[in-house]
């Protein structure tokens, strides 16, 4: 489904609600919600760079875990 996702859907805009990382990983975009509120936006390189983002910490924390 993810290839499928990235192939076929690649010029178009969608909604994608993901609890795994590797979901949203070739995102443009990425919302980060906590609580229901909007905690952050941007590319997931972006976000991933930046040591105080939420997203940041998700990503340290999975690579920890492996």
């Amino acid at each position: 489904i993810q290839r499928c996702m990235e192939e076929e859907f690649q010029d178009s805009t969608m909604l994608i609600i993901a609890h795994r990382m590797q979901t949203i990983r070739h995102c443009d975009k990425i919302i980060v919600l906590e609580k229901g509120r909007l905690v952050e936006f941007d590319s997931p390189q972006v976000l991933a760079n930046n040591p105080n983002s939420y997203y940041n910490k998700v990503v340290r924390k999975m690579q920890q875990e492996n």
